[in-house]
């Protein structure tokens, strides 16, 4: 039990050490377009979808966070993941509800949207004229799934004495095409369009 209050802890501390570097000071890419993505990204908090042995209920909001990683900046992005992930934990849940803070979902989902943010956006990963391509967004999805089930799974780990990699398997591994095919559907609505428009 202490090893598990320890871990809730220091992902916590993480997640509120990370919110704060990536918000202050706030920066703004484009106001008007946060706005839509963040409103879409909590109003499909309440769109669950059932996926079999998965830890909880996931839901559609994770396609709009990987939208703000290729269009907004890191400050617009954080705030949308840790609302849509606040407005899921408002919801009234059926299921039964793991027994740590909710503070500890939405460090979770800032530390996910922090790391993400950086993969895509890493300079290594550009390639000639700045074209970063479909890898910076697959690997952004890539850990943006693994951040996101992976703490969770730790707490069912040490709750039930478990193996955490048996755990994670058993309970997480069937949302990562999910996360695949939201990243293709991001790289489809903003890339195909953005090279159909005049420029200026």
């Amino acid at each position: 039990m202490k090893l598990y209050r320890a871990f809730v802890a220091a992902v916590i501390g993480i997640g509120f050490v990370v919110s704060l570097a990536g918000t202050v000071p706030w920066h703004t890419k484009d106001a008007s377009r946060s706005y839509v993505l963040l409103a879409l990204a909590v109003a499909t908090s309440a769109l669950k979808l059932q996926a079999p042995q998965v830890v909880g209920k996931m839901t559609a909001n994770f396609v709009f966070v990987l939208l703000g990683i290729l269009e907004l900046s890191l400050s617009e992005t954080l705030l949308l993941g840790c609302a849509a992930k606040a407005a899921q934990l408002l919801i009234p849940r059926r299921s039964a509800k793991l027994p740590v803070t909710p503070l500890f979902h939405v460090a979770t989902a800032a530390i996910a949207v922090t790391l993400s943010y950086r993969t895509h956006h890493a300079t290594s990963l550009e390639g000639s004229g700045g074209d970063r391509g479909p890898l910076p967004l697959l690997l952004a999805a890539t850990v943006l799934y693994a951040m996101n089930t992976f703490p969770v799974t730790a707490v069912v780990a040490l709750l039930q004495k478990q193996n955490l990699a048996v755990v994670w398997r058993e309970c997480n591994f069937r949302l990562f095409p999910h996360y695949l095919g939201g990243c293709w559907l991001g790289c489809f609505i903003i890339r195909r369009p953005r090279s159909d428009r005049p420029r200026r």
